[in-house]
């Protein structure tokens, strides 16, 4: 829950996306992976309880919207990135980007297990996650 009140909009940011989990699921989302299963598929070290709970989260804090779809069986869930979370993907985009900097400035090797496209459209892709 947020606070009606923060010293610093760093700690609202925190609250927001922090943590190990929120970014990664706004990720997922962001290049098409939609439902619970495609996310957990490919987020596999999130355990189904904190995937739940992060969605959720992420859904009470205007981030993400979820849609029931009940013409089918069973029932499906499918999320999308409210306005609020798409303004914030060229912050993640940048920050990938100095993440990337400063790994090669002090010889930290990340390995893209999995490249995923850019909006760009471009058929560039990037692994902010891995």
């Amino acid at each position: 829950m947020l606070k009606q009140k923060y010293a610093c909009s760093l700690d609202l940011a925190y609250d927001l996306i922090g943590g190990k989990w929120r970014m990664r699921v706004l990720w997922h989302i962001f290049v098409g992976n939609t439902n619970y299963t495609r996310i957990q598929k490919y987020a596999p070290d999130i355990t189904p309880k904190m995937l739940a709970e992060t969605l959720r989260d992420l859904e009470d804090k205007g981030l993400i919207h979820r849609k029931v779809i009940a013409d089918s069986i069973p029932v499906r869930v499918e999320y999308s990135l409210s306005d609020w979370g798409k303004r914030l993907i060229p912050s993640v985009l940048e920050l990938n980007n100095w993440t990337k900097q400063y790994a090669a400035l002090h010889n930290i090797e990340i390995p893209i297990i999995r490249a995923e496209p850019t909006s760009a459209g471009d058929g560039t892709a990037i692994c902010l996650f891995e």
